[in-house]
């Protein structure tokens, strides 16, 4: 994979049902891009146990070269309660062989940008998966999409693994924060290249998703109108019942619970001001049972 070098990493991330899939799809109608769906967060893993060897005090502190391990094996001349062959340097190139196992395969022939979009990775301090991919793609582009925590919470309502319970929406509601708190902290950092996409762009003038492609090298054209225009893309959540605002925001969050509504309004609305998401229109009643549930 000697060519990897020369493409370009691209890492979309979000929170579940705020338009990832659809995000991935439309950069998967270039000819040249290939980005992969979700994957477990088993990159998670993977950069744990690469932190932990390159924070251990053990791990490299006996290591010798090959040649001599395999001269040298007289275990009564050289005995050691802990050897490895592996220096600091080739730690960080076997895991990166190992992450290009996965993304690059063969060196994805014809390819020039590759990735993945995943919903697991947080970015919390128990999570070293964004130091992992920093150290080893400080050229890559991060793309966060962010939805209003109020359509993703109706959205999540209508599938199985949705909240059910008050409980199960504080934690998802925190969970929320506490995602786009990192990503708005990583995105901040001088040597990241960052891009926000939010979601309701992408039925409107689609501006965030040309500031996208074009930090790709690439223009919206006809391929990349079909993905949108796809009921199969976007699913109903684009379908407005006011037709005379198309391009507005949706509304299906008014479906949820009231107290619900006004838990989650309370709990979001700073950080949604601090990511540019449009203000919904939650009544005095909402915020009302909002505050008497913990909001």
């Amino acid at each position: 994979m000697a060519d990897a070098v020369t493409r370009q990493p691209v890492f979309v991330l979000g929170h579940a049902r705020s338009g990832t899939t659809l995000v991935q799809r439309v950069l998967n109608s270039y000819d040249d891009v290939l980005i992969w769906g979700e994957h477990a967060g088993v990159l998670r893993d993977v950069a744990a146990a690469w932190h932990r060897a390159a924070t251990s005090e053990q791990f490299f502190r006996d290591a010798r070269p090959l040649a001599e391990v395999l001269r040298d094996s007289d275990p009564t001349a050289s005995w050691q309660a802990w050897m490895t062959w592996v220096q600091p340097e080739s730690w960080t190139t076997l895991v990166r062989t190992f992450v290009e196992g996965l993304f690059l395969p063969d060196g994805l022939p014809g390819k020039r940008v590759w990735g993945f979009k995943e919903v697991r990775y947080r970015g919390e301090p128990a999570d070293p998966t964004f130091a992992l991919l920093r150290h080893l793609y400080p050229e890559a582009l991060w793309v966060f999409v962010v939805r209003h925590p109020l359509e993703v919470m109706a959205s999540q309502r209508r599938t199985p693994f949705g909240p059910r319970t008050l409980a199960e929406l504080r934690e998802n509601v925190a969970t929320w924060c506490a995602r786009y708190d990192a990503y708005r902290t990583l995105a901040e950092q001088p040597d990241v290249r960052a891009v926000w996409v939010r979601y309701d762009d992408l039925v409107g003038p689609c501006d965030d998703l040309q500031a996208l492609v074009r930090e790709l090298g690439r223009a919206l054209g006809p391929p990349q109108r079909r993905v949108l225009e796809a009921e199969g893309g976007r699913g109903s959540s684009f379908t407005h019942e006011d037709p005379t605002n198309p391009t507005g925001p949706t509304e299906r969050w008014r479906i949820l619970p009231r107290a619900w509504i006004g838990l989650i309004d309370a709990r979001t609305r700073t950080l949604c001001d601090t990511l540019g998401l449009d203000r919904r229109d939650v009544g005095a009643l909402e915020r009302l049972l909002g505050r008497l549930t913990g909001g």
